[in-house]
């Protein structure tokens, strides 16, 4: 009989052994068994681990955790928690404490079909902000509320929020739970880095990695925000969430050494948690070497989350003193088998410091047990060549560590001696420039830990440095040499090595079915175009043959309407689980296009043709009206734009559609009066039935439809520029009901209608252009409330709303000044008075700018802004907060929900 008290186990374990059809049946007879001898009884809240084992092969291939209910109460008397195949996880970042990248475990994709026409992205999950932390996959969760195991995938976001979704399922969007953890910092910010600080973009909030413990049923997130109870003084906090959502715990983070005092304002949490010896251990350094700042791990237990260790980078700190910043580009420490963590760090002083170094760390923090500094440690200091720009890879089956750091030199190092500091000379096992040769006036940096991948031919390391290509590094034997083994040859689209210029390199992550031939692959989340060093730039996902890098599987721009995910997650690598991968994005102004042969002087007009096109009206620079559709928001053709026969204008258009077909176009013509037609066209043509009303405007018009009335709202030519809104059901004979309003503005309103409200938004004419908002829920009085002033929103012209998929608000506008850069702001609700919650952040996109508003409508549940250019094109974009795009085979389980695979 199996035995399941504490000490018969740990003396005796139980080891049922069952087929998997009848497995639980037959465990459940064994524990029936045993609580029916001698008056046994179940403990409370204990619950069953098994372990799943091949008995002919003696393979281990998963685990489960059964729970026990009550027969008679039907109460849970041990919970339900996770059941997990092995290798069916993805729990922290680059996959593994070892930080090598690679899941070996893949056994649906391969080269040949990632290869073909059948791989691309099939769904996105989007989120309420950037995504730097790599998403973690857990299949087979067994969630409260529902009947069968999940495959899941949380996502971390810098508006503190943490989700959790289906990962396999195309159809379902909403999350499962989603968790905000509190305010974030907006940026820039004088006490974050400066006001000159950019980067990072928007808003920090969770910037690193968490981690998952499936056994505790948690996961580890580190939150940052302002503190209510000092003002803007910054916090980083310590959450301990279920993997249901739920707060099991949180502390604020603090920490001294020798009267050195952790400064949290200048600290960045940058690395990756790791979880290790019951602990969780959270890496700092700063934001953009803001001074004064130290390297500092903290480790906190899993369990209690009570604040047990404490290191420092800088032990001899004196005021004035900065860096050895612990950011190794978002990589999280690596931990060996005997528990002690390996770190990198950047620049700092040259004495008293653990500056630009490999550090060796006992599992308590109060041991460096071995070091490597570079010989040229001064120089990298001078010149901000942080060594600590990568991370730590632990070589599976050897003895070795490696990393690199800006320097683009690879060191291999023996782990129980990883050679001290030699100013003459670097006493490691091996080192490698892997740009040797290349452009000396470029900088080569490596970003992230190089990869790791044990394929058929033997082990090979990858790097792809900034300016540069992707490199394979070969190495055997107890004393290898490094050797680079294949170089890629991509330099599309800029035609530079790599495919485009600047940082950060290549984020690599590898996928096999162990060393089969054909099933390895590289991953690459990579720039597409232009710098992101202290900017926001579009990215690509692509895949390589990991022994052939000449040889590029697939990249997520050769069907960029289908395939394309914006803007790259800095520094974040893919996630590849299960037939998958997961990439996160930026969010921002993205998938960008450029109308050249489209001109306009003033604001354009979109409206939605019931999701079947987006049609735009705007004027051309000589004053004729120009109207055009297109099928997904991004791809206009100049073959469909019509021309208006005969109208011209000065000022900005309207546009709006019905359900029945029929689209409205408004003007104010030359003579200041508003016009109104309309045509039941698909293809924009045949306008008719042109309505002269007698209200004049000065600075255009704008339109909604809804409850078969036309609604009109436009800014008067009267002295104090009052607000106007009309409604119509003869198309602009008459007005059935006109309203003039005691607010006013400089330029033309906006209209949006979400279910029945009209919202209406414009920019006031106060000293410092603030936009407002109101609504009205009855068309027939047209009777506005519920003013919201937005504080933050400052704007040159007029703005533009919509609400996305889930009713959340939105509002674009072009900033003041002469920049005129574009911005956007999301409310925090399902109404417009969370425009003005505290958790609410602007973001103002640097690159992008018009001189007249922008127009933004929701178009098939993606947010599109149009606007006109600084040389008077037109441009249309995505606008988004943050999303991690799912690449996939099309069809198959892709679009089903994954249940029990044990």
């Amino acid at each position: 009989m199996a035995r399941f008290d504490e000490s018969a186990a740990m003396a005796d374990p139980s080891n049922p052994t069952f087929d998997a059809s009848g497995g639980h049946q037959q465990l459940e007879d064994t524990i029936s068994c045993f609580i029916g001898q001698n008056g046994n009884t179940w403990p409370a809240n204990n619950v069953v681990d098994m372990q799943m084992s091949d008995t002919s092969s003696q393979s281990t291939f998963g685990w489960t955790t059964m729970g026990i209910v009550d027969q008679d109460t039907g109460s849970t008397v041990g919970g339900v928690e996770v059941i997990t195949p092995a290798g069916k996880m993805i729990v922290t970042q680059r996959n593994d404490n070892a930080r090598t990248g690679l899941n070996s475990n893949e056994t649906i994709l391969n080269q040949a079909n990632v290869s073909g026409a059948n791989f691309g992205k099939i769904f996105e999950r989007i989120v309420d902000g950037s995504v730097y932390a790599q998403p973690l996959v857990v299949e087979n969760v067994l969630l409260p509320g529902q009947s069968e195991p999940l495959d899941v995938l949380y996502v971390a976001t810098m508006h503190n929020s943490v989700y959790c979704f289906y990962a396999a399922h195309s159809n379902i969007t909403a999350p499962l739970w989603k968790q905000n953890l509190g305010p974030s910092i907006q940026l820039p910010d004088g006490d974050v880095g400066g006001f000159r600080y950019r980067d990072i973009a928007w808003e920090v909030g969770i910037l690193s990695t968490p981690v998952i413990d499936t056994t505790a049923n948690a996961i580890f997130v580190v939150s940052t925000g302002p503190d209510p109870s000092q003002g803007m003084k910054v916090i980083h906090t310590l959450w301990k969430l279920g993997l249901d959502g739920t707060k099991q715990g949180s502390v604020q983070l603090s920490a001294n050494h020798n009267a050195i005092q952790f400064s949290s304002n200048r600290q960045n949490q940058r690395p990756a948690l790791t979880l290790a010896n019951g602990t969780v251990y959270i890496a700092f350094a700063s934001y953009g070497d803001t001074r004064d700042y130290q390297g500092w791990i903290l480790g906190y237990s899993a369990a209690t989350l009570s604040h047990n260790y404490t290191f420092t980078t800088a032990p001899n700190y004196k005021s004035g003193d900065f860096g050895a910043g612990i950011w190794q580009a978002g990589n999280g420490l690596t931990v060996d088998g005997e528990g002690n963590l390996y770190c990198m760090t950047g620049n700092g002083v040259d004495i008293g410091d653990w500056s630009e170094s490999v550090l060796k760390l006992s599992p308590g923090l109060d041991k460096v047990l071995s070091f490597f500094t570079p010989s040229n440690k001064h120089d990298l200091n001078n010149t901000d060549a942080d060594f600590g720009s990568s991370g730590v890879v632990l070589i599976p089956g050897t003895n070795f560590v490696i990393g690199g750091g800006k320097a683009s030199i690879l060191y291999l190092m023996d782990r129980g001696n990883l050679g001290g500091f030699n100013m003459t000379q670097n006493s490691v096992v091996a080192s490698l420039n892997v740009t040797a040769g290349e452009d000396p006036t470029k900088t080569h940096h490596i970003h992230g830990a190089p990869a790791y991948y044990n394929g058929p031919d033997g082990p090979r390391l990858y790097v792809w440095p900034e300016n540069s290509y992707p490199k394979a590094v070969s190495f055997a034997g107890s004393s290898p040499n490094l050797t680079v083994s294949s170089i890629g040859t991509l330099t599309d689209p800029e035609n530079v090595p790599g495919g485009s210029y600047g940082m950060p390199g290549g984020l690599l992550s590898v996928s096999s079915e162990g060393t089969k031939p054909g099933t390895g692959i590289l991953w690459a989340n990579h720039t597409y175009a232009g710098d992101a060093n202290q900017d926001v730039r579009p990215g690509v996902l692509r895949a390589f043959d990991p022994y052939d890098l000449t040889k590029v599987l697939y990249h997520s721009r050769q069907n960029s309407v289908r395939d394309d995910f914006g803007n790259m997650g800095k520094f974040c690598c893919p996630t590849i689980l299960g037939g998958r991968v997961y990439q996160a994005t930026m969010g921002g102004i993205q998938s960008k296009q450029w109308l050249q042969i489209d001109t306009t002087n003033v604001t354009p007009a979109l409206a939605n043709q019931n999701d079947n096109r987006l049609a735009v009206a705007f004027l051309g620079t000589d004053g004729q009206i120009n109207v055009n559709s297109s099928p997904d928001g991004l791809l206009w053709d100049n073959n469909t734009r019509r021309l208006v026969a005969g109208q011209h204008s000065n000022l900005s258009p309207g546009l709006a559609f019905n359900s029945n077909g029929t689209t409205y176009l408004g003007w104010v013509s030359t003579d200041s009066n508003i016009n109104i037609m309309q045509t039941n066209s698909a293809a924009l043509d045949g306008w008719e039935f042109q309505k002269r009303t007698l209200d004049q405007s000065n600075t255009g018009v704008s339109l909604a439809f809804s409850n078969g009335m036309l609604i009109v709202a436009w800014t008067g030519n009267d002295p104090n520029e009052l607000l106007n809104v009309a409604t119509t059901i003869d198309g602009g004979a008459s007005w059935k009901t006109k309203v003039t309003l005691v607010d006013s503005s400089q330029s033309k309103p906006s209209l949006v209608m979400n279910g029945n409200m009209l919202v209406l938004a414009w920019t006031g004419r106060d000293s410092l252009a603030q936009v407002n908002v109101m609504t009205c829920s009855d068309l027939n009085s047209l009777q506005f409330g519920n003013k919201v002033t937005i504080g933050t929103a400052r704007a040159s012209s007029t703005p533009a709303m919509d609400f996305d998929n889930d009713g959340v608000p939105w509002l674009v506008w072009n900033g003041p000044g002469p920049q005129n850069m574009l911005n956007s702001i999301t409310s925090e609700s399902s109404n417009t008075s969370g425009f003005t919650d505290q958790r609410a952040r602007v973001r103002t996109f640097q690159d992008d700018s018009s001189p007249s508003g922008p127009a933004f409508c929701r178009f098939k549940g993606r947010m599109i802004m149009a606007w006109e250019g600084g040389d008077h094109a037109l441009n249309y974009a995505v606008v988004g907060r943050g999303s991690v795009a799912v690449y996939g085979l099309f069809g198959g389980t892709n679009n089903l929900i994954q249940h029990d695979e044990l």
